[in-house]
């Protein structure tokens, strides 16, 4: 039962004002222990099962990791083991699973449209079915309710916004931290494990429709660099905060920016997320190389209801359909709904189904 998960301790943590930052990446945070040393009796057994030592280093070592809520795994798992992990193999590299989530059985459900309580240890295990036998998974799960009441000790004024004593806020702070918080803790947990060439800091609650650009990538020359969504770049504006990859020094600015926010807070105020990642990024380009990734790479968000954005697919796909939700299109278009649908299931096994207002995969 979710009662009897025992989370680790996280005392020492505490998000700090940046006032200026700096192109040297700090000492690691404290080391964030994987789910062995949570005492997790569950969480523990699943990890010495699926855990298994490279009997053949490869020469090319890859940090793949994924942090915040893994509600939408299973949904998305197919796609990552064939765009993701299935390219690193061909390419020859040995990889390692670093995953981040939090327990939400106490805390219940979100609020979020789709929200459902989070059954973290059947995502774990639906991600262990696709590792290869060299791969290591690590896996640490935090509890998120104390996790909100800490915050909201400390960010009541900053943000703008109204903590209920239960530590669940009005809007969307709450969540955001909570991520950016989890993408701290797991760049602690594959620093403990190092060196890596390269590291992927992935969401798990995306479909990738692409194959990623491993070759690419590990060719690149730059002694820093950081690949991230090619949305970013459109238009001139930052948006969608979907994955990062890089080398480890700047995996770790990228990973560690939660320590950055109060500074960005304290010039504009209530503002959050993109707007957020938009001024982060741009002032690290002092310090590494950033640039989109260098193929396009599709990719979806997914509910835990099994609803996909309907935004993304306007996006990624252009579509011209009737939507209320964002209020996009003017007329449905039934072969590109078609076209659509067929994609989905070819690279990613995703059945979907219509609505009047977005795509839906049940």
């Amino acid at each position: 039962m979710f009662d009897a998960v025992h989370v680790c301790p996280q005392e020492r943590f505490l998000l700090h004002s940046v006032r200026q930052l700096s192109c040297t990446a700090e000492s690691a945070p404290p080391a964030a222990p994987d789910a062995i040393a949570c005492g997790d009796a569950s969480a523990q057994l699943l990890a010495q099962q699926v855990s298994h030592a490279s009997k053949l280093p490869r020469p090319q070592r890859v940090a793949v990791c994924f942090y915040s809520l893994t509600r939408s795994l299973q949904q998305t798992v197919h796609s990552i083991d064939q765009n993701v992990l299935t390219p690193l193999n061909r390419a020859g590299t040995s990889f390692d699973v670093f995953v981040h989530t939090y327990n939400l059985s106490r805390s219940g459900c979100t609020g979020c449209s789709g929200a459902l309580l989070l059954d973290w240890r059947a995502d774990v295990a639906a991600l262990a079915t696709v590792l290869p036998s060299s791969a290591r998974l690590h896996v640490q799960v935090d509890d998120q309710s104390r996790l909100m009441r800490r915050f909201a000790a400390q960010f009541t004024h900053a943000f703008k916004t109204e903590w209920r004593a239960d530590g669940k806020a009005t809007g969307v702070a709450q969540f955001y931290l909570a991520a950016m918080h989890s993408l701290k803790r797991v760049t602690a947990m594959w620093q403990q494990h190092g060196p890596y060439r390269t590291v992927f800091m992935l969401r798990p609650d995306l479909v990738y429709l692409d194959p990623m650009p491993v070759g690419a990538l590990l060719a690149n020359t730059s002694t820093e660099w950081l690949a991230v969504s090619p949305r970013l770049f459109k238009r001139g504006k930052w948006v969608d905060d979907k994955f990062a990859i890089g080398t480890p020094r700047a995996a770790v600015l990228y990973g560690n920016r939660i320590d950055a926010l109060m500074s960005f807070m304290d010039r504009h105020p209530g503002r959050l997320s993109e707007s957020y990642l938009g001024w982060y990024l741009h002032t690290l380009r002092a310090c590494i190389t950033i640039s989109p990734l260098p193929r396009p790479s599709r990719i979806l968000r997914v509910r835990s209801s099994a609803a996909v954005s309907c935004k993304d697919l306007h996006h990624e796909y252009g579509l011209n359909l009737q939507c209320e939700r964002c209020h996009r299109g003017r007329q449905v278009d039934a072969a590109e709904r078609e076209r659509v649908q067929t994609e989905l299931w070819v690279r990613a096994q995703l059945a979907p189904h219509v609505s009047d207002v977005c795509f839906r995969i049940r």
